[in-house]
């Protein structure tokens, strides 16, 4: 049953694009359609804003962010109260929907994967599997990304935050005995990765070869279970991120830069081969690997969200962004398998959508590997 769940939600969506497409003359771009969709389920759901209020101080409550009598857990997360609680609202949540679909759009590596998936099923009957199977998770998975958002907008912008969250954090990785062991191994990798750039912003410096050894590292682990589950279009695209990963070293013809702080010392940039679209490549081939991971869609939104996928301006700040969501996202997952037995047993796994994104990752890594025969 999981893989059809998802294959259905990629029906409907092309059935929905067919249907607007007939009444607008013109075909709508794939993203904002999900993203029309999303926002109608969200709005039936949320009738009232105190509503939208509680499933947010719901999202903080499991990240041990907000106390169970709605205190926050340190005087220094007292900055989101604003726009986390007195502040939010519908229009707010749906703003985000929006904004993370246009994001997603600009993507053309990524646009094009979401497209393949849309074609790779097509069969309109099952409107009521969809309902009954991903349409319930649409306003949780909503709120997630809203506070996924705000946290980490402060924790990217403000390495003192980063360290609060950070040691906030720490104090329930006893927890980790309680996952599974690729995630135990995802979560200490990433730890370190977090742990080294606070350990920069204390020294005041940053490694050259910041993250040349640990990223391709991580990278192939999800190559691999790409390569045994028979993505193999995916795990060439890991390859080409793992090959052209970053270095210590400046190359002027591809943008390659070594690692160093942002003007602002507020992140650590790092800086591949051809950074936008290294970062774009990434982007794609992650969506592409999550959709076997169990929990799926909060795997998704987690690499969706503004804060990690709107890259453009600062291309070398995009694995910075990403790995503080994914540490806040790891303790959100455990915490959640903690809190509710149910969690576990959540299989939204999707081999139709990873074989979809597959296919378009093999296209999209020999895009961005034709660059440097160019530039040879």
């Amino acid at each position: 049953m999981s893989h059809v769940r998802f294959s259905v939600w990629a029906q409907i969506v092309f059935v929905a694009v067919l249907a607007l497409s007939a009444s607008w003359g013109r075909m709508p771009v794939i993203e904002q359609t999900i993203a029309q969709h999303v926002n109608e389920v969200v709005s039936e759901v949320f009738v009232s804003e105190d509503q939208v209020r509680k499933s947010v101080e719901s999202q903080l409550k499991t990240l041990r962010f907000l106390t169970s009598d709605n205190k926050w857990a340190r005087p220094e997360f007292e900055r989101l109260e604003e726009s986390l609680l007195s502040e939010v609202s519908l229009e707010k949540i749906q703003s985000l929907v929006v904004s993370m679909a246009h994001v997603a759009e600009e993507n053309d590596y990524l646009h094009a994967a979401i497209e393949r998936v849309s074609l790779s099923s097509i069969d309109g009957s099952l409107v009521e599997e969809l309902s009954k199977s991903f349409d319930p998770l649409v306003p949780d998975l909503a709120t997630y990304a809203y506070v996924a958002e705000e946290i980490n907008k402060a924790a990217t912008s403000d390495p003192k935050f980063l360290k609060t969250m950070y040691d906030h954090l720490q104090q329930y990785e006893h927890n980790v005995s309680k996952v599974s062991a690729l995630q135990a191994v995802k979560h200490y990798s990433v730890k370190a990765a977090i742990k080294k750039s606070l350990d920069s912003f204390e020294a005041g410096r940053v490694d050259p070869g910041f993250s040349s050894f640990l990223l391709p590292m991580n990278i192939a682990e999800a190559t691999f279970l790409d390569w045994w589950y028979d993505h193999k279009g995916n795990a060439s695209a890991g390859w080409e991120l793992m090959k052209h990963g970053p270095s210590k070293y400046s190359e002027l013809e591809t943008g390659a830069l070594p690692a160093q702080f942002k003007k602002d010392g507020s992140a650590v940039l790092v800086t591949p081969p051809y950074p936008e679209n290294w970062a774009k490549l990434y982007a794609s081939w992650n969506a592409g690997f999550v959709s076997n991971l169990q929990a799926y869609p909060y795997h998704l939104v987690k690499l969706m969200i503004p804060s990690v996928n709107n890259f453009y301006q600062e291309p070398g700040q995009y694995m910075y962004n990403r790995t503080c969501a994914l540490y806040l996202h790891m303790y959100y997952l455990m915490f959640r398998s903690v809190d509710d037995k149910s969690f576990l047993k959540m299989n939204l796994e999707s081999d139709v959508v990873a074989m979809a994104f597959s296919e378009a990752n093999r296209v999209n890594a020999k895009t961005y590997a034709a660059q440097f025969k160019k530039g040879a």
